[in-house]
């Protein structure tokens, strides 16, 4: 029976800061909202989950980890574009092995995170009653190393089903080849050599396809030493095991290795994909098959109107100059930048007392503070249809001019989010990203911002959760969600997830355009404006009570 962990919640806050640790130690940055986990060398991108179980807690880390493992040792640069979809399998496949070897040898609690991502999927794997010729191989090619090399005991009896598979689609003179090529991934040391390794695969199935069953002159069935003609499905001696087995005829086997070689519309599936493993944990659909050459964008808007975006982007930047005086005391806080000695003080560095027979007198010291800007700022933008075509211009145009604000002060990384992804064009996500963290506006093209309307609902807990995991990757020490909204929202859910964003140090603001609702009695740092005319000012008294605060 499988317990829920008490410590979920906790688990569930903590996930981004853990991520963003092992990205930044492997050089990488690590982003939440993606439909599939996947990786394209410099950022890993994961979907947003919600863990009750220790199980599931490390199954999620298993799959950060091997997701690490690729930044760190495959070489993406390198894929193989010409590989047919067969040939991308086996790469995948070695590379899995390849570089999961690696993370357990550098660290010693990755293989027990990789068991708890793999076990449950090898389990409902082998209890298949069968497997299609073209993923049987590239399944036996990770499986079987992953056992031999990595003392994987749980693989077992699916490794023992795929050989009896292999040994009857293909024979036993290709099943040993293949084991003894699927082996020497130990001696790999980049995807190069995972690479040359599938060449070889290949060659010996090509081999296989080429050869054809012997017939005898007089048309029959070819004989045997004793003068007996050998009939199809005749049983053979297994001169690896020593037990007879059924194999197929040599026409067999070259006919099933032509299929296994053909070009396929999709690539073979990989059930043992941490990625595939992790559609269990998200709840909802994922593709199948991770393909290594392939990263999942970021959700962002569909392209529109570029006249309109283009505008949009200018009134913002006309308004950024005086949101940006506006804004500066929402980012800045003290920080203190050393020490410096003098000859006067209340506090004496004993250490320096020496320097009094000499007649130094700089025994005093004296901590050195000034302004600094340091803050991430995740400017969330509800462009719900309660929003209507007024609302949503002026708070498009307000997002716009402050973000461009923002970008204009050092130190300070500002993102822009809408929700719902409606409004962008993609009814099937809860948010959309338009500027995320550390890009700049000027990147985006101007006929997605054309492309965006109030639509939809109002997902506002997935929306602020989207911006805490977001924050929670980013280096700057003060951390603020600005939400602006027509206030038409849940209080008892708002009041929840901000809560739980307060908890992991990030402070939310709000913004509340052309509705009387009364966004203040739910969120107590907001401010009210039926006008962009009226953003400056009522900034300023936002910004006075949010320095206080910080």
């Amino acid at each position: 029976m499988t317990t829920v962990s008490t410590n979920a919640s906790t688990f569930s806050a903590s996930l981004p800061i853990v991520a963003a640790a092992l990205g930044r130690s492997c050089g990488v940055t690590v982003e939440f909202g993606a439909s599939v986990p996947c990786t394209d060398g410099k950022t890993i991108r994961l979907p947003d989950v919600e863990v009750q179980t220790e199980k599931a807690e490390r199954e999620v880390l298993g799959l950060l980890m091997h997701e690490c493992g690729h930044v760190r040792f495959t070489d993406v640069e390198g894929l193989d574009a010409s590989a047919s979809p067969f040939e991308q399998s086996l790469d995948n496949a070695l590379e899995d092995v390849r570089i999961e070897r690696a993370m357990s040898g550098i660290y010693p609690g990755a293989e027990a995170l990789f068991n708890a991502a793999h076990r449950e999927p090898v389990e409902q794997l082998a209890k298949k009653r069968s497997y299609s010729v073209q993923s049987a191989i590239p399944l036996y090619a990770l499986s079987y190393p992953e056992h031999q090399l990595l003392g994987r005991e749980y693989l077992k009896p699916l490794v023992g089903k795929l050989r009896k598979a292999i040994v009857k689609n293909f024979g036993e003179p290709l099943t040993r080849k293949l084991e003894e090529l699927t082996l020497n991934v130990a001696k790999t040391s980049s995807l190069a050599d995972v690479q040359a390794i599938r060449r070889e695969i290949v060659t010996e199935l090509e081999l296989l396809s080429k050869q054809q069953e012997p017939e005898d002159p007089s048309g029959g069935k070819a004989q045997d030493k004793d003068g007996n003609k050998e009939q199809n499905g005749s049983r053979r001696q297994n001169s690896a095991s020593g037990n007879s087995s059924e194999e197929p005829q040599d026409k067999e086997c070259a006919e099933n290795a032509k299929a296994a070689l053909a070009a396929s519309a999709k690539q073979a599936e990989n059930p043992l994909s941490l990625s595939e493993a992790f559609k269990q944990l998200k709840g909802r659909g994922c593709s199948t098959a991770r393909n290594l050459s392939e990263s999942q964008p970021d959700i962002r808007p569909v392209k529109g109107d570029a006249e309109r975006g283009a505008r949009l982007v200018a009134l913002g930047k006309a308004d950024s100059a005086a949101l940006r005086r506006a804004l500066m005391p929402l980012v800045q806080s003290k920080l203190e930048t050393g020490v410096r000695y003098t000859d006067r003080g209340r506090r004496i560095d004993t250490r320096r007392l020496c320097r009094l027979s000499v007649g130094n007198a700089r025994v005093f010291c004296k901590a050195n503070l000034k302004k600094a800007t340091g803050a991430a700022v995740h400017i969330l933008l509800d462009l719900s249809g309660s929003m209507g075509s007024t609302g949503a211009a002026i708070g498009l145009r307000a997002s716009l001019g402050i973000i461009q604000a923002l970008q204009g002060i050092r130190h300070v990384n500002p993102a822009l989010t809408v929700f719902p992804g409606a409004a962008c064009g993609r009814r099937d996500f809860a948010t959309c990203s338009v500027v995320p963290h550390g890009m700049r506006l000027e990147r985006v093209d101007v006929r997605e911002i054309g492309g965006i309307d109030s639509w939809g609902p109002t997902p506002i807990a997935p929306a602020l959760r989207t911006a805490g995991k977001a924050l929670a990757a980013c280096r700057e020490s003060a951390k603020i969600v600005l939400l602006i909204t027509d206030g038409v929202i849940s209080a008892t859910m708002l009041r929840s997830v901000v809560d739980d964003l307060a908890a992991t140090g990030v402070k939310v603001f709000g913004i509340q355009i052309g509705c009387d609702s009364g966004l203040e009695r739910l969120l107590p740092r907001s401010i009210h404006i039926d006008s962009v005319e009226e953003l400056k000012t009522a900034l300023f008294t936002l910004t006075r009570d949010a320095f206080n605060a910080l």
